[in-house]
């Protein structure tokens, strides 16, 4: 979402009841609260919709090459794939209280 839309607390609200799932990733798919992404206002959105859903990390590392060309990943987000899931999930479940 952050790739595509301009404001995604904005898009969130439009999808309303429709949004079937979230996924969560920092600033060109790194970790997510370790970027420029305005969380507080995504997480405000999410909450006025009253989303309940599963939110996910989604984000790439420079490991698998194929992909990492695919998705456009020219360098380490952080020092190790799993920190990515570490860090990410502490920040979402203190942002989004869960």
């Amino acid at each position: 979402m952050n790739i595509e839309e301009k404001d995604p607390a904005a898009a969130i609200r439009r999808a309303g009841k429709h949004l079937g799932h979230f996924h969560a990733c920092g600033s060109d798919r790194g970790t997510p609260g370790n970027d420029h992404q305005d969380w507080k206002s995504i997480a405000a959105a999410l909450k006025a919709i009253r989303y309940q859903g599963d939110v996910v990390i989604e984000s790439f590392t420079s490991d698998v090459k194929a992909i990492a060309r695919a998705a456009s990943i020219w360098r380490k987000m952080e020092p190790t794939r799993n920190e990515i899931a570490s860090k990410g999930i502490t920040f979402l479940r203190k942002l989004l209280d869960r």
